[in-house]
């Protein structure tokens, strides 16, 4: 056996430290991956916040004509029953007719949750896209505007894409607590009444309730799987 010589002993020390600053210059990349993807998330989100509270109120025209299409379509829903609601999970694709509402834009304003530390973007339909996003109002339920003969249901992931909570921790709700919806008109406030867990085709635990004002939630359930639905 032959000893090493002191330059290739170095030389090996050298790569065994470069090879060890590596390993670790990767981990932390790794690790901070989903605390970038969720700053990046959240930096957006407060972009998109931030318009839609740049552009509320307006006195103009256009914004006249949009609240009263979104009400006529309210009014119209209830009087159809509500005939082509289903589960959230069956919008992801052909999410909502857009036809009448006058939108621009699925992006209808924002939700907050103190309870749950959240404020989300609101889109209208609940697609795939728009889930990936923030939080979506299912097609046949109403606008998010409040008013009698209303439930506007919103659904949400648990758990989202760029390490979102979106409704992740909804569980944490109780009777009491507060949910706001800000449109682009004003900030609606509503108290949390009950929650249950149903099956995807238990609709008429979503349906609008003759002269009631209310917002439903829903998500899947259990957490991590997908057979129920939280509410």
């Amino acid at each position: 056996i032959l000893p090493i010589p002191k330059g290739e002993k170095a030389m090996r020390r050298a790569w065994m430290r470069t090879a060890a600053v590596l390993l670790f210059v990767a981990a932390a990349a790794v690790l901070s991956f989903p605390a970038g993807q969720r700053a990046v998330r959240g930096y957006r989100d407060g972009l998109e916040i931030r318009t839609c509270e740049e552009n509320k109120s307006q006195e103009t025209d256009g914004y006249v004509r949009l609240r009263e299409s979104r009400e006529e379509y309210n009014r119209r829903i209830f009087t159809q029953g509500q005939s082509g609601l289903s589960d959230a999970w069956g919008y992801e694709k052909g999410a909502f007719n857009f036809e009448g509402t006058g939108l621009d834009d699925e992006m209808i304003g924002y939700i907050s949750i103190p309870a749950m530390d959240i404020r989300l973007p609101l889109y209208i339909g609940a697609s795939e896209e728009n889930l990936m996003k923030g939080a979506a109002v299912l097609a046949q339920t109403s606008m998010p505007l409040g008013g009698e003969d209303t439930n506007f249901v919103i659904a949400g992931h648990r758990g989202g894409y760029f390490g979102q909570a979106v409704f992740r921790d909804i569980e944490v709700l109780r009777a009491g607590d507060t949910v706001e919806i800000t449109n682009l008109w004003e900030t609606l406030e509503y108290e949390v009444v009950k929650c249950i867990v149903i099956s995807p085709d238990d609709l008429d635990a979503v349906k609008i309730r003759p002269g009631r004002d209310m917002v439903t939630l829903v998500t899947c359930h259990p957490y991590t799987h997908n057979y129920q639905r939280y509410v």
